[in-house]
């Protein structure tokens, strides 16, 4: 993958094709003209820059440590364009009061003394708290001896939290929110439990950038492949046999028909990045081709992508090629292979077979 088409891919992945087309482009000779408004954009953006000399060198091969960054910058500015704030909060069994986040958080930025409970800061040197394994959350065990007004309705302000990416949680102190009392701490002056006045779960309808699928290398019996996304969730992957007809979302799920199937996490202490091991020995020869499909932590899929994989007659395999699902793969930019392939690749339609 060169760097003008992994420009273009994060263009793409942000949903923002649409801005790239009347950008200016750059005047830059090492970008080819249909990559110019893609690579502004992205220089805009600040997803990727130019090389010291500066030139972006747009037909240059895009090493692993700028697909990294890049898939990382496209994350946190992906993130800063959604709603960051407290979803939900609960006081549990245990003296434990649990707060529900959009985002997963950075644990530096965590101070108990900016967390008001009916605008009583907590005591960091008394109180404490971990994170869920997601990191979407908040879990604060309380000291002995706290109680709560249950008279009234409890209600919280959060100050100074911010994500993985350094994008700031935007409830503050002046807007507090509603919280569920499930188990009120002991003490408090009533045991009615409160009812919950908190924001709803995200919903499933949000908009998930297809993950980045990049050939890794191939050795006997196995070819290799790095799989790049921009948010946690499940990548669901099967091979099949090229016969002219993509697979639905849900038959790579489940693998249905395929050859080989599985599926990996995508995770913050991972940077978002998997890898798979798609073994080889037993495939005849022939055009095979690697769907994969993303599913958010919300329950959302993206859009389908794929990479070919070759047998030839004595074994030998020809080393894949990434296939953008947007059209940008190394055979070239759109006007060269004919535009998006969502039709081809199966993504294109509403698929109303997928399960959750």
């Amino acid at each position: 993958m060169t760097k003008e088409q992994l420009a273009t891919f994060l263009i793409r992945g942000l949903g923002v094709d649409s801005k790239a087309q009347p950008t200016a482009g750059t005047p830059d000779g090492t970008v080819s003209d249909w990559a110019k408004g893609y690579v502004a954009l992205s220089l805009e953006l600040k997803l990727l820059s130019n090389g010291s000399d500066g030139k972006f060198g747009g037909q240059a091969n895009a090493t692993r440590d700028l697909l990294l960054t890049g898939a990382y910058e496209t994350a946190k500015l992906s993130e800063a364009n959604k709603p960051l704030n407290v979803l939900g909060a609960d006081f549990t069994e245990g003296n434990t009061l649990k707060l529900t986040l959009s985002a997963a958080i950075d644990e530096n930025s965590v101070d108990l003394s900016k967390i008001l409970v009916n605008g009583v800061p907590l005591d960091p040197s008394k109180d404490s708290f971990t994170l869920p394994e997601d990191k979407k959350g908040l879990i604060i065990k309380l000291h002995d001896g706290f109680t709560i007004d249950l008279a009234k309705q409890p209600t919280i302000g959060v100050e100074g939290l911010k994500t993985i990416f350094g994008n700031e949680v935007k409830n503050d102190a002046e807007k507090p929110f509603t919280v569920t009392v499930t188990a009120p701490p002991a003490g408090s002056t009533s045991s009615a439990a409160a009812s919950s006045g908190s924001s709803a779960p995200p919903s499933s309808s949000e908009s998930v950038p297809p993950v980045l699928l990049y050939p890794n290398g191939i050795e006997e019996g196995h070819a290799y492949y790095n799989v790049f996304g921009t948010s946690a969730g499940t990548v669901y992957y099967a091979l099949f046999k090229d016969n002219g007809s993509a697979p639905s979302k849900n038959q790579i799920k489940t693998g249905s028909g395929s050859l080989f199937k599985g599926n990996k996490m995508l995770t913050p202490d991972e940077q978002f990045v998997a890898s798979i091991d798609v073994p080889t020995a037993d495939l005849e020869p022939g055009f095979y081709l690697l769907y994969t499909v993303f599913r958010s932590e919300n329950g959302a899929y993206s859009d389908i992508s794929s990479a070919s994989l070759v047998i030839q007659d004595e074994g030998e395999i020809i080393p894949p090629d990434p296939i953008d699902e947007g059209g940008a793969g190394n055979g070239g930019g759109p006007e060269e292979d004919g535009g998006s392939n969502e039709e081809d690749s199966g993504a294109g339609g509403e698929d109303t077979g997928l399960t959750p």
